[in-house]
C-alpha cells in the first residue's frame, strides 16, 4: 500500500481555506476536476468525508477540521524543509562513477550548473 502523497493534502488544505474547489484549483494551478478527484481519493483512502460540498462552496466536516490541523502541520514542515534545503550550504564529498560518454556529454554541463548554483559548495 502506498503512502499518502502531498498533492491531495495541498488540495484539501487550499479548498478548506478558500471555501471553494475552483479557487483551490486556481491557486494550485491545476484543473478543478483534478482537485475534486484528489480530495475524493484522499477521502476514500482515509475512509471519512473531509469536506461538505454545497452550492455555496465547501467547508470541512468535523473530522475534516481535525485532519486539516494535521495536514497543515505536515505542509508547514515540508515547506520548512524545502526552504532549508534551498538555502542551506552544500557540504560533503561527492564521488561519481561514470562511463566516458556520460562524462563527455552530460556530466560536465551538470557540474557547471551545480557550481553556478552553489559557488561555495
Amino acid at each position: 500500500m502506498r503512502g499518502i502523497e502531498m498533492g491531495p493534502l495541498r488540495c484539501l488544505e487550499a479548498a478548506a481555506r478558500l471555501g471553494s474547489l475552483t479557487a483551490a484549483a486556481r491557486q494550485l494551478q491545476i484543473s478543478q476536476p483534478a482537485v475534486t478527484v484528489q480530495i475524493a481519493a484522499l477521502e476514500r483512502r482515509l475512509g471519512v468525508r473531509l469536506l461538505q460540498r454545497s452550492s455555496r462552496g465547501v467547508r470541512p466536516t468535523p473530522t475534516g477540521q481535525e485532519i486539516l490541523g494535521r495536514v497543515r502541520r505536515i505542509l508547514d514542515s515540508v515547506a520548512a524543509l524545502e526552504v532549508g534545503v534551498e538555502t542551506g550550504p552544500i557540504e560533503g564529498q561527492l564521488q561519481i562513477g561514470s562511463t566516458d560518454v556520460v562524462v563527455l556529454h552530460r556530466l560536465s554541463p551538470m557540474l557547471r550548473m551545480f557550481r553556478d548554483r552553489h559557488p561555495n559548495g
